[in-house]
């Protein structure tokens, strides 16, 4: 079985941070705290903006209850993850080898894509195209650089892709729709 040395505390970190922040932030409209197993996302794109301080003095003081943790930014949203180097590029090769060991699945039969529009993905986007285990896409209305090697412009674009993929897939497996 494959199991990535940090994954076990990461789990763990990631439950009990999942749970204070949420208590901590529940009287903040359009709040949205995330566990992502690997890390706890807080998303505040949808926060007036007068709380925006507020919210960044909450997660920085139930930080400090997590000393192995450490605190990203990125657009929009607070991430606490492991002080051990762990990226995105990191969870999406621990999810890429259980899919492939432990679920015994073909190789031949699984191609990677993560989907992101922020800085933190670039280490996915990085990992897949250097191991040959599939492709980044970014979602960004504006030219930057990145190591994906597709984009799309806003959510909408990546549903319709989505929504394409799960069309061929169907069609190539020659599934159709029930009457």
């Amino acid at each position: 079985m494959f199991t990535h040395m940090l994954c076990p505390s990461m789990f763990v970190f990631s439950l009990k941070a999942t749970e204070c922040l949420e208590k901590a932030l529940q009287g903040i409209g359009g709040i949205f705290v995330e566990n992502n197993k690997f890390c706890v996302s807080v998303h505040f794109r949808n926060v007036d903006q007068k709380d925006w301080d507020l919210v960044e003095a909450t997660v920085k003081t139930v930080l400090r209850d997590f000393p192995a943790l450490r605190l990203d930014t990125g657009k929009m949203v607070w991430e606490f993850r492991s002080k051990e180097v762990f990226t995105k590029g990191d969870a999406v090769e621990y999810l890429f080898n259980h899919l492939l060991e432990d679920l015994k699945t073909d190789r031949s039969r699984v191609l990677a894509i993560h989907i992101g529009d922020d800085k933190t993905d670039e280490d996915a986007f990085k990992m897949l195209g250097e191991k040959g285990y599939g492709f980044g896409i970014l979602v960004t209305t504006e030219p930057k650089p990145t190591r994906a090697l597709y984009s799309l412009e806003d959510p909408s674009e990546v549903m319709e892709f989505l929504e394409k993929l799960v069309k061929w897939k169907e069609e190539e497996d020659g599934i159709t729709e029930l009457p």
